[in-house]
Formats: C-alpha cells, sequence, structure tokens
C-alpha cells in the first residue's frame, strides 16, 4: 500500500484514521510506548530491526 501509494488501498482501511486505529496508535503522539506496548507490537508485527550487513 504505501511502497505503490495505492491511494484505493488506504481507503479500504478507512483513510488514515483507519490505519491509525489498527496500529493502535495516535496521530499527534505515536505510540504508547510503554514495555507492555513494545512487547504486543513486537509480538504482532516482528522486531523493526536489521541484520547489519558484513563490511566489504
Amino acid at each position: 500500500m504505501v511502497k505503490d501509494k495505492n491511494l484505493k488501498s488506504l481507503n479500504e482501511f478507512g483513510g488514515i484514521e483507519g490505519v491509525v486505529h489498527v496500529l493502535g496508535t495516535v496521530p499527534d503522539k505515536g505510540i504508547i510506548g510503554s514495555d507492555g506496548d513494545i512487547s504486543r507490537r513486537i509480538e504482532l508485527f516482528g522486531s523493526n530491526t536489521y541484520k547489519k550487513p558484513p563490511p566489504k
């Protein structure tokens, strides 16, 4: 949806408000960020990390 900038998909989610609701966040403040919230997000969405490629 984001990569392709697909407005139809965005509208199917209920627009920005729908995406915000599904993600459980607040548009002007972001996520709650408590330990429990972060743990739940990691469980649902995975860790927001990547392995660094080896040096060339």
